[in-house]
């Protein structure tokens, strides 16, 4: 399970709006899978929550310094 179905959203699809837009959701699972990476931050859930190394903030404001890179 994509980390976009685990925190309940299932949309995402944009090819009905025009078939010029790519699916977002298709393109982050594909760098997820290909790009090693420490953290990855997003928003648009409209919640605060860390899973593992990922961090999903919508009130909560981070500074990003070399110490918490490196958590």
């Amino acid at each position: 399970m994509d980390l976009c179905e685990y925190l309940g959203y299932r949309g995402g699809n944009m090819t009905i709006y025009d078939s010029c837009y790519e699916n977002i959701n298709t393109f982050l699972q594909y760098v997820k899978d290909n790009v090693e990476y420490k953290v990855w931050f997003m928003g648009h859930y409209h919640v605060d929550r860390d899973i593992l190394n990922h961090h999903i903030l919508y009130n909560e404001i981070i500074q990003l310094t070399p110490w918490y890179l490196k958590k």
